[in-house]
């Protein structure tokens, strides 16, 4: 029992039940009183020999405005239809004129089917006529007849009457009324006699029903409203820190042990999560604000969203391109279109891309872009994150400009390289020349010989041999020069003159 207490069903059984006993006890009592005291069974059986009989007279009054109007229709249609077949407007109003007379008789229109359009449209309102060539709408809510318009056995349009049979009925409404008056007041010498206990039992009908709701009332607002109302507060202080996260979470307090208690345990709990993880997304949002490039557009294609850093790389107040269209912001306009192509088929997007900064000048991104569209995809924008890639294009123009550098500066090197080694090739040609040959030495010497070989081209080292005044005196130098190639040349050549002029 204490566990069915804790239960909200447990509560709203116990209200249903007392609600239907007390209805059936008052609906018993109630029914047994009219049952015997409120109308006998001759003056029911009257009253319906009264309704019956007007009924009948109703439809019949009904018929008769029908009859009339269909007769008064096959009097003028021959005439209708010879004036519109001369197309002699001035005949078909005047055979029109009795028709719509007529007190039920509303409107007529005349087609004329070799025009394929209407001819003639007469209304009536505030009982005068008029003439017009278009049907107003409000007076298709009539009932209407339609007819064919034959001239010689070939139709050559149409007349539609529009009637309207609410007074003929008021009529017969208004006699029926009068009768069940006159019967109503038989009923109601009737009714008089229980009229004082009826007082009684509809008071204390009222009153016990008052009493009920009240305590129905009292019931669902202490166990329904309450919790509904402290849950409501509760979610509603949590989706306005959602929006505000400077705003105070208001804990859900329910005691309760029943449902609600549990629900509001649960989503205090939830709510508790969501607030931290709320806030840290928050923490991350800002940090992305600040650092990561980033811009939002809707269908339109106009900017919505413009992060810190994107604002901080080109220069541009947020006023400046916020509902702006996203084209001002592209520096290559072939790109911008091949994006634009992209989002319209809602695909992904990648890529490096030029855009302008405030100054004229531009920066380079590397962008990946994402359609962003509503739930049932009526519209899509599309979301940039960006990453700058300006020093990196830099370089690329740098390596660029210096590899073509390199190869200008190789091309002249080669070019003084050929041009040292024939200067190299001719310096050594010229040192061999200075080089004695070795019979020379075989004049002054039983045995000799000389090995000589340069480290490198032009060598640096030298031996030289002269004969003198006499056949037994000679001059032999081996000269040991410092460093070799072509200064070891220079040097060499130099010996050699001081060499000459010793001799």
């Amino acid at each position: 029992m204490k566990f069915l207490k804790k239960k909200i069903a447990y509560k709203t059984a116990v209200a249903v039940l007392v609600v239907f006993i007390f209805v059936i006890s008052i609906i018993a009592v109630f029914a047994f009183n009219v049952q015997n005291s409120l109308i006998s069974h001759l003056q029911e059986e009257k009253k319906e020999l009264i309704v019956k009989y007007i009924d009948q007279k109703a439809k019949k009054a009904l018929q008769d405005v029908v009859d009339d109007i269909k007769h008064s229709i096959k009097l003028i249609k021959s005439a209708v239809a010879e004036a519109l077949y001369n197309m002699d407007e001035e005949t078909e109003k005047k055979a029109i004129i009795p028709l719509i007379n007529d007190k039920y008789v509303r409107a007529i229109k005349i087609y004329d089917s070799s025009l394929n359009e209407t001819s003639l449209v007469i209304l009536k309102k505030n009982n005068k006529i008029i003439y017009q060539k278009k049907l107003p709408s409000d007076v298709k809510k009539y009932k209407f007849f339609k007819y064919d318009l034959i001239k010689d056995n070939e139709k050559i349009g149409y007349i539609v009457v529009y009637y309207d049979p609410i007074p003929a009925i008021k009529s017969i409404a208004a006699e029926k009324e009068a009768e069940l008056e006159k019967l109503n007041k038989s009923i109601q010498e009737t009714n008089e006699i229980v009229k004082e206990k009826l007082l009684i039992e509809a008071f204390i009908f009222i009153l016990s029903s008052a009493v009920l709701i009240f305590v129905v009332i009292y019931i669902i607002k202490r166990f329904v409203n309450n919790p509904l109302f402290k849950l409501k507060r509760g979610l509603d202080s949590f989706f306005n820190f959602l929006k505000d996260p400077n705003v105070k979470i208001e804990k859900i307090k329910i005691k309760s042990e029943d449902e609600f208690g549990e629900m509001a345990k649960t989503i205090n709990e939830n709510i508790a999560i969501s607030a931290e993880l709320h806030t840290q997304i928050s923490q991350l949002m800002n940090v992305m604000d600040e650092n990561v490039l980033s811009i939002e557009t809707d269908d339109d294609g106009k900017i919505i969203y413009a992060s810190t850093a994107y604002l901080r790389v080109s220069g541009f107040d947020k006023d400046e391109i916020i509902n702006k269209k996203d084209e001002i912001i592209y520096f290559d306009k072939d790109k911008y279109e091949e994006i634009k192509e992209a989002v319209r088929k809602e695909e992904y997007y990648s890529g490096e891309v030029r855009f302008k900064k405030k100054n004229g000048g531009y920066f380079w991104a590397y962008v990946k872009i994402s359609p962003k569209c509503t739930r049932n995809k009526e519209s899509c924008g599309y979301t940039a994150i960006m990453f700058d890639i300006t020093d990196k294009k830099e370089l690329e123009v740098l390596k660029n400009s210096l590899e073509k550098i390199v190869d200008e500066r190789t091309k002249e090197l080669n070019e003084l390289y050929k041009h040292m080694k024939d200067s190299i090739n001719f310096a050594s040609l010229i040192q061999k020349a200075l080089v004695p040959i070795e019979e020379e030495m075989r004049e002054y010497f039983k045995d000799e010989f000389a090995i000589w070989m340069p480290k490198d081209i032009v060598g640096g080292d030298i031996w030289s041999f002269e004969g003198l005044r006499n056949e037994d005196e000679c001059l032999l130098m081996v000269i040991d020069c410092t460093g070799h190639g072509v200064p070891g040349a220079f040097v060499t050549m130099v010996v050699k003159s001081i060499e000459r002029e010793i001799i």
